[in-house]
């Protein structure tokens, strides 16, 4: 769900919209794709200086603690609040505090600030090179609406930058390499640029799977025909899975506790010490909340 640039001219029915679509019955269709298929709601409003924001997150608040309150508080969504063109730690601490606020007045929605989230829109070359000390800015304070990922915004990046974007997308390669690098640093997700040519499906899957490398955690899409191609790009495959899961396995006959803590061994042919096993670790992990299921086969072929 967005108002952002798309809809220039209907922000007020995109409001309604958004609206309309938290509030019950709507919201009990929203639980349905949180709570029993595991998606993650986002809204993403205006920017702060657009003199939209204040309106957008009321209307958002507004719907989603009315459901909240008549449906014994259930939380309807949003579980992520999307900031774009972020250029400051001020401006994702007042978007934190303003939600913190709304919801800390209300019985029934109070007690679902904790599951709430931020998620930062870098867009502009100096956003670029403020990470860092927006990142640390943000940790200090220790907002109560925490700053969850941050996402590479290409197109307006680029108007910043005063380059055209190319097929080759060579003038984004500092910023899709540094932002990803930030995020981890800080403990935080990082989402890739979008591919606006939706149809071109290998130019995506390559994107995808050079964004990955980088260490990005997923993608932006614009048409759900992307959504196959991004999501198997950004998962690890059964076999590796399989491997990571069989590692750990065996690497718990080699310590005392978390397998971590195993030295250094063999394992089908490799020998793995402390980083490959935190590596297996982060595998199963994303694995788990993917809701992948890969059984364990002692004897599998290596994916390594």
């Amino acid at each position: 769900m967005q108002y952002l640039d798309f809809i220039p001219n209907l922000k007020d029915e995109a409001r309604r919209t958004v609206s309309e679509s938290l509030a019950i019955p709507n919201g009990g269709q929203f639980q349905v794709l949180r709570e029993e298929l595991k998606r993650t709601l986002i809204v993403r409003i205006n920017a702060v200086d657009s003199g939209f924001a204040h309106t957008d997150l009321d209307a958002v608040l507004t719907a989603a603690i009315h459901s909240a309150d008549v449906s014994g508080g259930r939380w309807p969504g949003p579980d992520l609040f999307c900031l774009p063109k972020v250029e400051s730690a001020e401006e994702l601490a007042w978007l934190a505090d303003h939600i913190d606020k709304r919801l800390a007045n209300s019985t029934s929605a109070s007690g679902c600030r904790s599951a709430l989230g931020l998620v930062a829109m870098i867009e502009s070359c100096s956003a670029v090179i403020n990470l860092p000390k927006i990142c640390k800015t943000l940790t200090d304070r220790s907002l109560p609406i925490p700053l969850l990922g941050v996402v590479f915004g290409s197109d307006d990046y680029c108007v910043s930058l005063g380059v055209d974007r190319s097929t080759e997308n060579t003038e984004l390669s500092f910023a899709r390499q540094y932002v990803p690098v930030v995020a981890r640093a800080f403990g935080l997700s990082s989402i890739d640029m979008v591919d606006i040519d939706f149809k071109d499906t290998e130019k995506l899957r390559s994107n995808c799977q050079y964004g990955a490398q980088l260490g990005f955690h997923g993608k932006q899409t614009i048409h759900p025909a992307q959504l196959p191609i991004v999501n198997g790009s950004f998962a690890p495959s059964e076999a590796r899975i399989e491997w990571s899961r069989a590692l750990l396995a065996e690497a718990e006959q080699h310590s005392i506790g978390h397998a971590v803590g195993a030295g250094a061994f063999n394992f089908r042919g490799r020998m793995i010490d402390r980083p490959t096993l935190k590596q297996a670790e982060h595998t199963v992990r994303l694995a788990n909340l993917m809701n992948m299921q890969v059984s364990l086969k002692v004897h599998g072929k290596d994916a390594g």
